[in-house]
């Protein structure tokens, strides 16, 4: 699709195509679906009865919220097109201005600036998990969170670092430069490459 074409339709089409925003709800829609499937499967079973969380919810939960938020990113489109007889097609949204950013895209530049935006925004979260750990040992005596919430505090914190630091490599340069260094158009799998940042 060309650009002109893109920006040809009206902006409340593109707003309710598949994006972010779309992935964020049909993820919402999917995370309470698959909830209510998992408190009415585990409402039956003796061991939930004795705790206060119902593990089956939240598994199912969390699957198909995601499943939901993959499908509204849009990355169902194209195996259910190549199942109805469609030709196959590399590209994906690789034209349109800022609107790919924030959607499935298969353009390797595009997937590198979406990774290094995305593991910066991680890179704050984990510096703020940081700025909260050193409030809580500002005064010997008063304390902001109680124990549990500390060490979940300096647990998120640490794996954040450590994986944002290995993803800040492997992301976004991997992606934006690699090809570029090769001489190719594109990552050998680009759908792949985008699903790994989706996910």
């Amino acid at each position: 699709m060309s650009t002109s074409v893109l920006s040809a339709r009206p902006a409340w089409r593109r707003a309710v195509g598949f994006n972010f925003a779309t992935g964020i709800v049909l993820g919402l829609v999917g995370y309470f679906v698959g909830n209510t499937i998992g408190q009415a499967v585990g409402a039956n079973i003796d061991a939930m009865t004795t705790t206060d969380q119902n593990d089956i919810a939240i598994v199912l939960g969390y699957l198909v919220g995601v499943i939901g938020f993959l499908a509204g990113l849009g990355f169902f489109n194209y195996p259910i097109s190549r199942l109805l007889g469609a030709r196959p097609s590399l590209q994906e949204h690789e034209e349109g201005g800022a609107w790919r950013y924030f959607q499935l895209c298969t353009d390797h530049k595009v997937v590198g600036i979406q990774y290094l935006v995305g593991v910066l925004f991680f890179f704050f979260v984990g510096g703020l998990n940081a700025m909260f750990i050193r409030t809580q040992l500002l005064f010997p005596t008063e304390h902001f969170w109680d124990p549990d919430h500390y060490l979940t505090l300096v647990g998120l914190h640490g794996t954040m670092m450590m994986m944002m630091t290995s993803a800040m490599v492997l992301g976004p340069l991997g992606n934006y430069l690699l090809p570029i260094m090769i001489g190719a158009q594109r990552m050998a799998f680009p759908r792949l490459e985008s699903l790994s940042f989706w996910l």
